[in-house]
């Protein structure tokens, strides 16, 4: 798997809360370390924010309709 591949999965796991727990504590060293991947991290969450506004919104739009 391509390294921007490989740092996008353990991005994805990370915010879902998947990680073991040294996976975890190594994420954690390297984010503290690395403020390009911290601001990567910001800019996931960022969009998993966005999607699950757009979820609840369209939700909130259907319950209305009934």
């Amino acid at each position: 798997m391509r390294p921007e591949y490989v740092k996008y999965d353990l991005i994805e796991r990370y915010l879902k809360g998947e990680l073991s727990g040294t996976e975890y504590a190594d994420f954690e060293r390297t984010l503290e370390a690395d403020a390009s991947l911290r601001e990567q991290v910001k800019g996931h969450q960022a969009v998993h924010d966005l999607i699950i506004d757009q979820g609840l919104l369209e939700l909130k739009a259907k319950m209305k309709a009934y």
